[in-house]
């Protein structure tokens, strides 16, 4: 990839965020610190958290079982702030990668919850224009680039390469 700055592969230059959606298995968030934000997942008048409250399995055997009808809706600002703001205070930059905003309106809530922060100069908010594993693989490439010490402009030129 070309450019590292002076960071160690054991402190990433920049954080990297995703979505439920991007359907990152757990041991792969886990190893390249990635932090998902669930979208919401509602059957009836239960809401549930994607990935938290509920999983995909579950959410299939119970259309399966019970022909249950799901909706899903957006991740809320409030749920962007609160993440950001935590990792915020860990890294100097976050790099918030997310399904298509031709799928979803998620992004908006990213960009009003980066406004809200004042954090315009410390968040890029990236729309992978792809669904599923296809953002999710562009979140693990990001993820292991900061892991490596490369910083977050040749980490962006990549991914729109």
């Amino acid at each position: 990839m070309g450019e590292k700055n002076s960071n160690s592969p054991q402190h990433s230059s920049f954080a990297v965020v995703t979505d439920s959606a991007s359907d990152i298995p757990i041991e792969f968030r886990e190893k390249y610190r990635i932090a998902v934000i669930p979208f919401y997942v509602g059957q009836g008048c239960q809401e549930y958290r994607d990935g938290i409250d509920i999983n995909s399995e579950q959410i299939y055997r119970m259309q399966r079982d019970k022909g249950s009808i799901f909706r899903s809706s957006a991740p809320s600002p409030r749920d962007f702030y609160q993440v950001y703001q935590q990792l915020l205070n860990h890294y100097p930059h976050v790099l918030s990668i997310h399904i298509s905003s031709r799928l979803s309106a998620l992004i908006n809530s990213a960009h009003t919850a980066r406004k809200l922060l004042q954090a315009a100069s410390r968040i890029t908010i990236y729309d992978s224009m792809a669904a599923t594993m296809g953002c999710g693989l562009m979140a693990m490439i990001a993820a292991k680039a900061s892991l490596q010490g490369y910083t977050l402009d040749k980490t962006l030129a990549f991914l729109n390469y």
